[in-house]
């Protein structure tokens, strides 16, 4: 791929992370969760995790190495 798609498919990724962790804030103050809650929030960091690893992995690669 092109230097230029992956870098934004890297910012996607990351503007992806960014959204999916406000919304789970924004649910935790709009909604109760009961017992489930922790589930919800595990996953969603899970999530906001992979999302930004894989983005800042994919800027590290298509960096210039000079």
């Amino acid at each position: 791929m092109k230097k230029k798609t992956m870098l934004k498919l890297a910012d996607f990724m990351i503007d992806v992370a960014k959204y999916v962790l406000t919304v789970a804030i924004v649910m935790s103050f709009l909604t109760e969760f009961g017992e489930t809650k922790f589930w919800y929030y595990a996953v969603g960091a899970l999530f906001v995790a992979v999302c930004l690893i894989f983005g800042l992995v994919i800027i590290n690669k298509t960096e210039d190495k000079s």
